[in-house]
């Protein structure tokens, strides 16, 4: 399933295992990048 629900007022996504979306390329930084939910 390619989607993903986002969840929480920080989503993390990165190669640590702590993010929310875990990539498994040693590539990236161990966080990515950051989504700040804004209303």
């Amino acid at each position: 399933n390619p989607h993903l629900f986002m969840y929480g007022p920080v989503f993390t996504v990165g190669q640590s295992r702590s993010c929310n979306l875990y990539l498994k390329d040693s590539s990236v930084s161990s966080v990515l990048c950051r989504l700040k939910f804004v209303q």
